[in-house]
Protein backbone atom coordinates (compact mmCIF):
# COMPACT_ATOMS: atom_id res chain seq x y z
CA UNK A 1 0.00 0.00 0.00
CA UNK A 2 2.88 2.31 0.82
CA UNK A 3 4.25 1.89 -2.74
CA UNK A 4 0.91 2.92 -4.22
CA UNK A 5 0.89 6.10 -2.12
CA UNK A 6 4.41 7.00 -3.26
CA UNK A 7 3.43 6.31 -6.87
CA UNK A 8 0.28 8.43 -6.49
CA UNK A 9 2.17 11.41 -5.00
CA UNK A 10 4.95 11.08 -7.59
CA UNK A 11 2.41 11.17 -10.43
CA UNK A 12 1.03 14.53 -9.24
CA UNK A 13 4.48 15.99 -8.62
CA UNK A 14 5.66 15.08 -12.11
CA UNK A 15 2.43 16.21 -13.78
CA UNK A 16 2.89 19.63 -12.18
CA UNK A 17 6.26 19.87 -13.91
CA UNK A 18 4.82 19.25 -17.40
CA UNK A 19 4.42 22.58 -19.20
CA UNK A 20 0.89 23.83 -19.61
CA UNK A 21 -0.65 23.67 -23.07
CA UNK A 22 0.14 26.73 -25.14
CA UNK A 23 -2.41 29.51 -25.23
CA UNK A 24 -5.29 29.02 -27.60
CA UNK A 25 -4.96 30.86 -30.88
CA UNK A 26 -7.63 32.60 -32.90
CA UNK A 27 -8.20 33.78 -36.45
CA UNK A 28 -7.95 37.50 -37.22
CA UNK A 29 -9.47 38.77 -40.48
CA UNK A 30 -8.69 42.33 -41.58
CA UNK A 31 -11.17 43.75 -44.11
CA UNK A 32 -10.03 46.93 -45.89
CA UNK A 33 -11.89 49.33 -48.15
CA UNK A 34 -11.54 52.83 -49.59
CA UNK A 35 -8.69 52.22 -52.03
CA UNK A 36 -8.36 54.83 -54.77
CA UNK A 37 -6.97 52.31 -57.27
CA UNK A 38 -5.79 48.69 -57.54
CA UNK A 39 -2.13 49.47 -58.26
CA UNK A 40 0.62 47.83 -56.27
CA UNK A 41 0.08 45.82 -53.13
CA UNK A 42 -1.39 46.28 -49.66
CA UNK A 43 1.01 45.63 -46.81
CA UNK A 44 -0.59 44.58 -43.52
CA UNK A 45 1.34 44.28 -40.26
CA UNK A 46 0.28 42.71 -36.98
CA UNK A 47 2.04 44.53 -34.15
CA UNK A 48 2.45 43.64 -30.49
CA UNK A 49 4.22 46.49 -28.67
CA UNK A 50 4.58 50.21 -29.19
CA UNK A 51 8.32 50.41 -29.88
CA UNK A 52 8.83 52.59 -32.99
CA UNK A 53 5.09 52.94 -33.60
CA UNK A 54 3.75 54.22 -35.95
CA UNK A 55 6.63 55.26 -38.24
CA UNK A 56 8.95 52.27 -37.80
CA UNK A 57 7.20 49.62 -35.73
CA UNK A 58 9.78 47.21 -34.40
CA UNK A 59 7.32 44.76 -32.89
CA UNK A 60 5.74 43.43 -36.07
CA UNK A 61 5.06 39.80 -35.27
CA UNK A 62 3.40 38.84 -38.56
CA UNK A 63 2.64 40.47 -41.90
CA UNK A 64 0.73 39.89 -45.10
CA UNK A 65 0.94 41.34 -48.62
CA UNK A 66 -2.44 41.26 -50.32
CA UNK A 67 -3.97 42.49 -53.57
CA UNK A 68 -6.90 44.81 -54.12
CA UNK A 69 -9.98 43.48 -55.87
CA UNK A 70 -13.07 45.59 -56.56
CA UNK A 71 -11.77 48.37 -54.28
CA UNK A 72 -11.34 46.03 -51.31
CA UNK A 73 -8.71 43.79 -49.78
CA UNK A 74 -8.54 41.38 -46.88
CA UNK A 75 -5.82 39.66 -44.90
CA UNK A 76 -6.14 36.63 -42.62
CA UNK A 77 -3.88 35.84 -39.70
CA UNK A 78 -4.98 32.28 -38.85
CA UNK A 79 -3.20 31.72 -35.52
CA UNK A 80 -3.05 34.76 -33.25
CA UNK A 81 -2.74 34.18 -29.52
CA UNK A 82 -5.13 35.97 -27.21
CA UNK A 83 -3.84 39.42 -26.33
CA UNK A 84 -3.68 43.06 -27.39
CA UNK A 85 -2.49 44.06 -30.85
CA UNK A 86 -2.42 46.80 -33.46
CA UNK A 87 -2.86 46.46 -37.21
CA UNK A 88 -1.01 48.91 -39.49
CA UNK A 89 -1.70 48.96 -43.23
CA UNK A 90 -0.37 50.89 -46.18
CA UNK A 91 -1.20 50.82 -49.87
CA UNK A 92 2.19 50.44 -51.55
CA UNK A 93 1.05 51.74 -54.94
CA UNK A 94 4.53 51.61 -56.49
CA UNK A 95 5.77 48.41 -54.77
CA UNK A 96 8.69 50.25 -53.18
CA UNK A 97 8.37 48.34 -49.90
CA UNK A 98 7.95 51.56 -47.91
CA UNK A 99 5.34 54.24 -47.53
CA UNK A 100 6.29 57.20 -49.70
CA UNK A 101 6.25 60.67 -48.11
CA UNK A 102 6.39 64.18 -49.49
CA UNK A 103 9.04 66.69 -48.44
CA UNK A 104 6.98 67.58 -45.32
CA UNK A 105 6.68 63.96 -44.18
CA UNK A 106 3.05 63.56 -45.24
CA UNK A 107 2.23 60.11 -46.65
CA UNK A 108 1.63 60.08 -50.40
CA UNK A 109 0.15 56.57 -50.24
CA UNK A 110 -2.92 55.31 -48.42
CA UNK A 111 -2.75 53.94 -44.90
CA UNK A 112 -4.91 52.73 -42.02
CA UNK A 113 -4.64 51.62 -38.41
CA UNK A 114 -6.87 49.39 -36.33
CA UNK A 115 -9.77 51.25 -34.69
CA UNK A 116 -9.65 53.78 -37.58
CA UNK A 117 -8.30 56.62 -35.39
CA UNK A 118 -9.04 60.23 -36.25
CA UNK A 119 -6.62 62.04 -38.54
CA UNK A 120 -6.55 65.26 -36.52
CA UNK A 121 -2.94 64.26 -35.90
CA UNK A 122 -0.92 62.27 -38.41
CA UNK A 123 0.55 59.85 -35.91
CA UNK A 124 -1.99 58.10 -33.72
CA UNK A 125 -0.82 56.60 -30.45
CA UNK A 126 -0.42 52.88 -30.01
CA UNK A 127 -3.17 52.88 -27.36
CA UNK A 128 -5.62 54.54 -29.80
CA UNK A 129 -5.10 51.68 -32.25
CA UNK A 130 -4.90 48.77 -29.82
CA UNK A 131 -7.59 46.07 -29.77
CA UNK A 132 -8.03 42.73 -28.00
CA UNK A 133 -8.27 39.27 -29.46
CA UNK A 134 -10.12 36.81 -27.25
CA UNK A 135 -11.98 34.90 -29.97
CA UNK A 136 -12.01 34.70 -33.77
CA UNK A 137 -12.08 38.36 -34.78
CA UNK A 138 -12.85 40.49 -37.83
CA UNK A 139 -11.95 44.17 -38.06
CA UNK A 140 -12.81 46.74 -40.72
CA UNK A 141 -10.26 49.37 -41.79
CA UNK A 142 -10.89 52.42 -43.97
CA UNK A 143 -7.85 53.39 -46.04
CA UNK A 144 -7.06 57.10 -45.88
CA UNK A 145 -5.18 59.22 -48.42
CA UNK A 146 -3.87 62.63 -47.47
CA UNK A 147 -2.43 63.59 -50.87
Amino acid sequence: MKNYWVLFVSFFLFSAMIPEKSQKSFSLTVNMSGFRNAKGIVRVGLINGDKGFPGSPQNIIDNRDVVIQDGKAFAVFPQVQAGKYVIAVFHDENNSGKIDMNFMGIPKEGFAFSNNPSLWKLKPSYKECEFSIEKDTQIQLNIKYLL
